[in-house]
């Protein structure tokens, strides 16, 4: 598993973790926008499973509403919406 939690251009030019990338490798992106980022464009060209963040954006909605509102938040309705 490959978690990337930086904008990948500060590291694509480390060779390591490009050669990192194969067949099979789950790589998840904290970033949610763009949706396709250039690190799974690049995982994907080598066989990569990718995971985006728009689940941790939501996720992290879902706390923060509950924190801020004491309420529950209406998961279905807001994947729906917008996701």
């Amino acid at each position: 598993m490959f978690i990337c939690c930086i904008h990948y251009h500060f590291v694509v030019k480390c060779k390591s973790i490009q050669s990192a990338f194969h067949l099979g490798l789950v790589v998840c992106n904290a970033v949610y926008n763009p949706k396709v980022t250039k690190m799974f464009r690049d995982a994907e060209s080598c066989g990569c499973k990718r995971i985006g963040g728009k689940g941790m954006l939501l996720w992290q909605g879902v706390a923060a509403f509950k924190f801020f509102t004491g309420y529950d938040m209406p998961v279905d309705e807001v994947k729906e919406r917008f996701f």
